[in-house]
């Protein structure tokens, strides 16, 4: 999914098999969301190595333009994660480095964005 976003020419890009993949990746999301309802961390109450994969994958599902679903528990872990500085310096890199330039802004994306609110903008489609 974010090859297929981040590298790909947006004229190129073939948007039914970018639905597909992020749909699949939604219900394996929907693990994490399931967690994330009766615990702080992934795995419990303690930040731990699942939380550190997790969170950058997450990092780049968040920021990349695609119509997202509504999945409520993941906003705050994902917010929690951004205020750690580890995570600021080492996974919340500039994408443009890969080529990628978005159009909007950022979704979610703290302290490197000063329109940042860590709230998803208005113009972006969540499914409910």
């Amino acid at each position: 999914m974010f090859w297929r976003v981040i590298r790909t020419a947006a004229p190129d890009r073939s948007w039914p098999a970018i639905h597909a993949t992020v749909a699949l990746f939604e219900q394996k999301f929907k693990i994490a969301e399931a967690q994330l309802s009766h615990n702080r961390f992934l795995a419990g109450d303690s930040f731990c190595l699942a939380d550190i994969q997790f969170g950058h994958i997450l990092y780049l599902y968040c920021n990349i333009e695609i119509t997202r679903e509504a999945l409520p528990n993941l906003a705050p872990f994902y917010r929690g994660l951004t205020q750690r500085r580890a995570y600021r310096d080492h996974v919340m890199l500039d994408m443009t480095i890969c080529g990628y330039h978005q159009t909007g802004p950022c979704p979610f994306q703290a302290d490197r964005n000063p329109r940042s609110k860590l709230e998803l903008p208005s113009d972006t489609t969540v499914r409910t």
